[in-house]
């Protein structure tokens, strides 16, 4: 059985373009589409699709306010998160909401299918872009050398920000595209440099250094 999408976004042209991606995808199908996410809403919950891509900027109900009230009912629906935004904010909600994917609207075709794909065999996708929107923060405090993190490679300081955000070993593996063994690696080190044992002690660092603002 191929895996069913419903696609939510009030762009006709963007619309239009993904429902042809997905049509060249053999595994998956597009039951429906809605420009009204209030709409969606009420329907997706009658379809139980497996997946759902939603445009965030829609008028009257946005696609986090979509998101958030349909995982209310706790069922396994994945969702995707399409956008331009890549400010800190909107990935750090997408995150604490779970969910799965989230990609540009001027993403390459290809990233796209593969952002499907991942998602469809139980991983997150999130666009590198998104993911540096997350680090930058954490390569200003590297330049400042403070006390703390300053033994600390970038790659370290990328991973604590994002333990510090709850993500697990496998999310962050998922999220920077590197195997769970080495993100396994780089916590340790981690710890050991910061003079911590476990993760509540990598949090309380990563507070006091700023990497959360």
């Amino acid at each position: 059985m191929k895996y069913q999408l419903i696609l939510v976004d009030d762009h006709k042209l963007v619309a239009e373009g993904i429902s042809t991606l997905i049509g060249q995808l053999e595994d998956f199908e597009l039951i429906a589409q809605y420009n009204d996410a209030r709409e969606a809403l009420n329907k997706v919950p009658l379809l139980k699709p497996d997946l759902l891509i939603t445009d965030l900027d829609m008028p009257y109900l946005n696609g986090l306010e979509l998101i958030s009230q349909l995982k209310q009912d706790n069922s396994p629906l994945k969702f995707v998160l399409l956008t331009m935004h890549l400010d800190r904010a909107t990935v750090k909600q997408c995150m604490k909401l779970g969910v799965e994917g989230y990609i540009l609207k001027n993403a390459q075709a290809s990233e796209f299918q593969h952002c499907l794909q991942t998602i469809k065999a139980g991983h997150s996708y999130y666009t590198p872009q998104a993911m540096q929107s997350l680090v930058d923060k954490a390569s200003e405090i590297k330049a400042t050398a403070l006390k703390k993190t300053q033994l600390l490679s970038t790659r370290e300081l990328e991973i604590l920000v994002l333990v510090a955000k709850g993500l697990s070993t496998k999310e962050i593996s998922d999220a920077l595209h590197i195997a769970v063994r080495t993100t396994e690696t780089h916590r340790k080190a981690i710890m050991q440099k910061l003079e911590v044992s476990n993760v509540a002690g990598m949090v309380r660092i990563a507070v006091q250094e700023g990497l959360l603002g």
